[in-house]
Formats: C-alpha cells, structure tokens, sequence
C-alpha cells in the first residue's frame, strides 16, 4: 500500500475512532518505500502507535524510531530464541542486529517490548533466551505458542 492510499485509510480508521492505536506490521514494516512518512503520520493522527519489527534495521532507522519512542510510538522486536536459533531463522547476524537496536533503545526501555513465538523446537532454549533478556533494559516479553495453519500428526 502506498503512502497516499494508507493516509486515506488511516483518516477513515480516525474518523470512526479516534481513540483508536494503530499498529504497523507485516513483513518487514521498516523497509516499506513509505515507511517514514506512514510512521510520521500515524504518529501525527494517532495518539498511540506500535510497530512490529524483526529490529535487523541500521543506525538511521533506529534513531528515527527513538525520536518517535519519546512521543507515542511503543517498539515490538521478535527475537525467536537464542542467537544460533534466531540467525538460523532470520539469517545471518540478525539477532546481533536486533541485539545492537535493542541497546540503541536504552533510554527509551519504556516504549520497547520483546515478542517471542516459540516453536517446538524452540522450546529448549527459551529459558536460555529469558536468562540473556535480563541483561537488557525493555518494558515486557510477550511470549507466544507457535500457531499452525494447518496441524497434522507431527504437529498434534
């Protein structure tokens, strides 16, 4: 969706309800061609906005989030496990990414949670995982259960 076509939707979403969060997501939202103008925007119209990330995004981008952290803007990071399992997932040197945002994010701890989806074969190293969060400055972790599309026997 383009800028002029989200700004339509987002005035109508206001419109109705101007109470209203909204969170952007999907994909990677931080590499939208718009993102900057969709972020400034929402965070014009809206009194509250989230953003779901990976946190694999440069230095540029994260000093732009913070500027919005100190308003309205709360900052989601997956991080899906330990780092070997989160790179295997991500790719290379993501989790370093995210880990290297996460930090950047200090002063703004308040405006930053963590999100993990656990997988299966997650599950072992989610307690690793909670051991290393400490040593990081966030507002909460959101821990999830994997959801299957389409649960089979190896799955049930």
């Amino acid at each position: 969706m383009n800028f002029e076509n989200f700004r339509k939707v987002a005035e109508m979403l206001y419109h109705d309800n101007p109470d209203a969060l909204i969170t952007l997501t999907g994909g990677e939202p931080t590499m939208h061609p718009d993102f900057k103008s969709i972020l400034e925007f929402s965070s014009y119209l809206f009194d509250k906005v989230c953003l779901t990330t990976n946190g694999s995004f440069d230095k540029e981008t994260a000093m732009f989030l913070e500027e919005y952290m100190h308003r309205n803007l709360f900052v989601q990071i997956s991080l899906d496990g330990t780092k070997d399992f989160h790179n295997r997932l991500r790719g290379e040197n993501a989790f370093e990414r995210a880990e290297a945002n996460i930090e950047l994010f200090s002063e703004v701890w308040r405006h930053l949670s963590i999100s993990t989806t656990v997988s299966r074969d997650g599950l072992k190293n989610v307690e690793e995982l909670a051991v290393y969060l400490n040593s990081l400055k966030f507002h909460h972790w959101k821990v999830s259960q994997e959801q299957v599309a389409q649960p089979n026997k190896n799955t049930i």
